[in-house]
């Protein structure tokens, strides 16, 4: 991902360019230096988020009818996410019929309960000694059913400074 500069001046345009290195559902939100966010594609005016491996994009796409205006001075962080599913990231959920662009009030919390790694202590064990792995279960267990699971494919993020 990139833009057409690192620094631009208050009320420019933005155009930024996405290339994947294979097909995948993308989500690019923008983040403010307070965590705000608001997801800047898909929206309402381009819902169909699946793009092609290495084939250019330019968002907002030529005649989209919106563009992207950089109103604040500060360093605005921009995020891409493809996964291999049209599902959602990061716990966003979109409502275009409320909404063209979904905003996202706390982006740092949202991803944090998608992505983070909770670790809990189940049983006490003595002090310095490490509780034994379970016993396993007699006779064969049987075969769980395969479950689809949604995987992110890549996550990339650029810096782009407001003057």
């Amino acid at each position: 991902m990139s833009a057409e500069k690192d620094v631009y001046k208050q009320n420019d345009l933005a155009i930024l360019t996405i290339v994947s290195p294979t097909d995948c559902f993308l989500t690019v939100t923008d983040v403010d230096e307070k965590g705000e966010g608001t997801v800047l594609f898909p929206n309402k005016f381009v819902q169909d988020n699946r793009i092609k491996a290495n084939v250019e994009l330019v968002l907002p796409p030529p005649g989209a009818g919106f563009q992207y205006r950089l109103k604040d001075r500060g360093v605005e962080t921009v995020t891409a996410v493809c996964s291999d599913s049209r599902d959602s990231v990061d716990g966003i959920k979109h409502d275009f019929a409320k909404q063209a662009f979904t905003p996202v009030p706390d982006y740092a919390r949202s991803v944090a309960k998608t992505r983070s790694i909770a670790v809990e202590v189940t049983k006490v064990a003595d002090a310095g000694k490490v509780a034994p792995p379970p016993a396993p279960a007699p006779g064969p267990a049987p075969a769980p059913a395969p479950a689809k699971v949604k995987r992110e494919l890549f996550r990339t993020a650029i810096k782009i400074k407001v003057e």
